[in-house]
């Protein structure tokens, strides 16, 4: 059984996908870096969005339609909200 993560990395997890996009301000870029450099967790999540975004790349689209990754996003909200309110 895994341990649940920490509430920093619970907060960040909304914040990957842009910072991977680099549409994060550099503020908000430095403040996930220096997390990162103590959470090995957190550490693996990017290399492996990295590698996913990656992949997707490779298999013939360079950028994912703006819609469809604003809907990914709120997605993602969404999933992250219901976990809040089930935690509690």
């Amino acid at each position: 059984m895994t341990s649940r993560p920490p509430a920093t990395c619970l907060a960040l997890l909304d914040q990957l996908s842009r910072y991977i996009d680099h549409e994060l301000t550099p503020r908000q870029r430095r403040k996930i870096d220096a997390h990162c450099r103590d959470c090995t967790r957190c550490q693996r999540m990017i290399a492996s969005l990295e590698h996913t975004v990656a992949l997707y790349r490779r298999a013939g689209s360079a950028t994912m339609p703006a819609r469809v990754r604003a809907r990914a996003r709120e997605r993602v909200a969404q999933l992250l909200r219901r976990r809040e309110r089930t935690s509690r």
